[in-house]
């Protein structure tokens, strides 16, 4: 082979490169526009639904800040459409990525948290569809000032089971929570909000995985006595620092609570005994019995207490 065949040989080896290198590129090109296409067109779907078109547009600008592919955005987009579709809030979808992604949780972990929140929700909703058609059920939501209609009822229970489902709470023991609310005895005393409430913190207690029952109880008297929604959402951290404080087992702080309930003691001084770590409802520092002799408990205990929180 002469110098002249040799250099034809090279060249065309050049051109050759050069024409697959420029196909591959027009590839990867047309591969995001489809791409950018596919989640346009999803957007488009997501506004027919009535899906916040302000949560998306910051979904999208901060997963582009992140870095996160249209791929990833687009699959996020879906879950938030099925969720729509099985009359599910759908936009929580949204506000998880948006939580994830301030987090600088990558894209391929946001899906996949997505995705097991729309199961979760699922189940929520196979639970409280059936228990929101109850009569009892209903006229506390028909009743006047409950500040909720029946679909926002359903929204924000839905929203609220679904965080026991989360925490690994059986179905089986969030049927008897609800079941338990659903007496006449209960809503006669409370509304709509303070329940939606009641069932968010229901996975927080301490006890409800391991003693259910006692959990039910606690929630169900704190309902019966008038715990509003503000006071309902102090009682996990309440019940944490009491546990802390007087060293009793859990199920032995829920218990004695839910008698100081029974008992007649406001709200608020059930909270603020929890916060002292007053668990047998007595005077501030009142230390449970048995636990006197502790060297960081000796002399907390008052004399002349009532155990009614009164002193």
């Amino acid at each position: 082979m002469n110098k002249f065949e040799e250099m034809i040989m090279k060249l065309s080896k050049q051109i050759l490169i050069s024409l697959v290198s420029c196909f591959l590129l027009l590839l990867a090109a047309s591969e995001i526009n489809a791409q950018e296409k596919d989640v346009s067109v999803l957007v488009e779907e997501a506004k027919k639904a009535g899906i916040n078109q302000a949560k998306i547009a910051t979904l999208q600008k901060r997963a582009q800040s992140r870095g996160v592919s249209d791929q990833y955005i687009g699959q996020i987009l879906e879950t938030a459409l099925a969720m729509s579709e099985k009359k599910l809030p759908a936009e929580m979808a949204l506000e998880k990525a948006l939580e994830g992604l301030s987090k600088g949780i990558p894209g391929g972990r946001i899906v996949p948290a997505i995705s097991q929140m729309q199961e979760n929700m699922t189940k929520s909703a196979q639970v409280v569809d059936p228990w929101i058609k109850q009569k009892h059920v209903q006229q506390i939501v028909n009743k006047s000032g409950s500040g909720m209609s029946q679909d926002q009822f359903r929204t924000e229970m839905v929203r609220s089971v679904s965080s026991s489902f989360a925490q690994g709470i059986s179905t089986e023991t969030v049927n008897a929570m609800l079941s338990q609310i659903e007496s006449k005895s209960i809503l006669d005393k409370t509304n709509s909000t303070n329940i939606v409430v009641a069932m968010g913190i229901f996975s927080d207690l301490p006890t409800t995985k391991s003693a259910p029952k006692a959990s039910r109880t606690f929630i169900a008297n704190a309902l019966k006595r008038g715990f509003n929604a503000d006071e309902l959402q102090k009682l996990p951290s309440a019940l944490q620092m009491g546990q802390q404080r007087s060293q009793l087992p859990a199920a032995s702080v829920v218990n004695r609570v839910s008698q100081q309930m029974k008992g007649g003691i406001p709200a608020k001084k059930i909270l603020e005994n929890l916060f002292n770590g007053n668990i047998g409802g007595g005077p501030p520092g009142n230390v449970p019995k048995g636990l006197e002799n502790k060297p960081e408990n000796k002399g907390k205990n008052n004399s002349g207490g009532n155990g009614n929180g009164t002193g």
